[in-house]
């Protein structure tokens, strides 16, 4: 159960967090590998706090587990409009975040963000 005063981020949270840690705005939109240094940043040690884990993700057209071990694979809250998730990747042998929307993404991993009000408030 989530507690309350937080939530799963937005496609745009994931981009503001990704401009802040150096992604160009010219390529902040664009699916694939964006940046050269936030993923490096957002990983075990990278400095932020993030310290993301490279627990892979479930592929549901397949039926089968993947790239565990080497990525870290996390859902946002944003749908496309044909109802695929958009997901971010960092790769344990990459610098950058990669964007995708994939309908196979299943099992992905979470990471909640605290609520901008609770936030502000400091509860």
């Amino acid at each position: 159960m989530l507690s309350e005063g937080w939530h799963l981020p937005s496609d745009e949270e994931w981009k503001e967090l990704e401009l802040y840690l150096g992604i160009d705005t010219s390529d902040i939109d664009k699916t694939g590998d964006r940046g050269s240094v936030a993923g490096t940043l957002l990983k075990k040690g990278g400095g932020t706090g993030f310290n993301a884990l490279y627990g892979g993700y479930h592929n549901s057209c397949v039926d089968d587990y993947g790239h565990m071990i080497w990525e870290a694979h996390f859902w946002t809250s944003t749908i496309t409009h044909d109802y695929e998730p958009i997901v971010r990747i960092i790769a344990a042998g990459s610098g950058a975040v990669c964007r995708i929307n994939s309908i196979c993404h299943d099992r992905s991993s979470v990471r909640y963000t605290k609520d901008r009000n609770a936030a502000l408030t400091g509860n």
